[in-house]
C-alpha cells in the first residue's frame, strides 16, 4: 500500500476527499472540518419500510464514507469480523434511532455530533445489522481487504 485515500459517496459515486501516503504500514489522514453540502444527503432512505425517528430533519450527512487504498479497502474490524467501524459526517447535532427494512433489516441508535463521527456496524445475523455510535465491546483492529488480480 502506498496511498490511502477517504472516500465519501456522491451521487451514487465515490469521489476522493483527501488522501495520504502510507510508510513502513502506517498512515494519518486529516479530515476537513467542514463538507461541502452538495457531497451531503438526507440520512434515511424513502424507498424502505422504516420506523427511523430523527430529531432533526434538515440534517445531512456523508452517504457513505470509507478508506481505499491502491491494494484495497481499508477499515477497522473485530477478530471475528462481525463488527465494522467507520466514519460518518453530519453538519449539525442529531439522533437517529429505529429501523430501515430494505433488502437487510438495519436498526440504528445514533447520536451524532456535528462534524465526524465514529459509526460502529454489528452484524447481528445474516438479515440484520445494527449501527451506533457506543464503542462496541469488541477491539477493532485496521485491514487490509486486497483486491483479487483478475
Amino acid at each position: 500500500v502506498t496511498t490511502v485515500k477517504f472516500l465519501v459517496e456522491v451521487s451514487d459515486e465515490l469521489k476522493e476527499l483527501v488522501a495520504a501516503p502510507c510508510q513502513n504500514g502506517k498512515f494519518t489522514i486529516t479530515l476537513p472540518e467542514t463538507i461541502d453540502s452538495r457531497w451531503l444527503v438526507e440520512p434515511y432512505a424513502k424507498e424502505s419500510q422504516s420506523t427511523l425517528k430523527v430529531s432533526d430533519r434538515g440534517v445531512r450527512t456523508t452517504a457513505m464514507s470509507g478508506f481505499s487504498s491502491d491494494s484495497g479497502d481499508i477499515a477497522p474490524f473485530s477478530e471475528d469480523g462481525t463488527v465494522t467501524g467507520t466514519l460518518f459526517y453530519v453538519d449539525r447535532n442529531v439522533t437517529i434511532t429505529g429501523y430501515e427494512q430494505y433488502k437487510n433489516k438495519a436498526e440504528y441508535n445514533l447520536d451524532l455530533k456535528a462534524g465526524w463521527n465514529w459509526v460502529y456496524i454489528t452484524e447481528k445475523n445474516e438479515t440484520t445489522f445494527s449501527t451506533s455510535t457506543a464503542k462496541p465491546n469488541a477491539e477493532l483492529k485496521w485491514y487490509l481487504d486486497a483486491e483479487e488480480e483478475e
